[in-house]
């Protein structure tokens, strides 16, 4: 009878260099068309995420230089907010909100039905301070878009009369309409744009 060593027990063969370099490009690619496939998916499914659906908004807070502030969100909502005041000084601190609504009417006002309401664009400005706002403090209000001309026209919602008032602008060469205001005024009013004789853009 012939006895068999202990560790005569058969061993698996080892894998070469090159069958390892094959296992490991095959698993590499195996794992990479996962992962396209789970991002295919992803992407196909619709998008719920709310700060993608949000409105365009943007808040800065600063302090006065040379009894001025100017706040700019052209890239954001295409405003810029320029307050100035003599009682403005260098402990003064203000904070500035601007929103842009594109064509949709903002909550608790009726449509600008003046012109065509297809092609009104709505805004609105919001201006707080650890101070008293005076009528001597202005905040001119600055708002772009590519489809303004000279014929655009802008309006303010009143709340107390529970309409929109016409406001004198100027029309700059950027496609820019200026409007005056008494800062104390800008506490998140509706701004509405009609832009006369174009065509909103999609």
């Amino acid at each position: 009878m012939s006895v068999v060593p202990e560790n005569s027990s058969k061993r698996k063969p080892k894998m070469s260099p090159k069958s390892r370099r094959r296992l490991m490009i095959v698993s590499v690619i195996l794992v990479l068309a996962a992962a396209f496939i789970l991002v295919d998916i992803y992407l196909s499914q619709p998008i719920n995420n709310p700060a993608l659906n949000q409105l365009n908004q943007q808040t800065t807070s600063s302090f006065p230089t040379n009894q001025k502030i100017l706040v700019d969100h052209n890239c954001t909502t295409n405003i810029v907010v320029e307050i100035s005041g003599n009682t403005l000084s260098s402990s003064s601190y203000f904070t500035v909100k601007t929103t842009s609504e594109g064509t949709q009417v903002p909550k608790n006002v009726t449509a600008l039905t003046i012109g065509n309401p297809e092609i009104v664009r709505y805004y609105s400005v919001e201006v707080s301070a650890n101070m008293t706002l005076t009528p001597e403090v202005t905040a001119k209000v600055l708002i772009y878009n590519p489809t303004f001309s000279s014929n655009s026209a802008m309006y303010y919602w009143n709340t107390s009369e529970g309409k929109w008032v016409y406001l004198p602008t100027d029309f700059q060469s950027t496609k820019t309409l200026v409007a005056t205001f008494e800062a104390l005024n800008l506490t998140g009013i509706p701004i509405a744009v009609e832009n006369i004789g174009t065509v909103a853009p999609e």
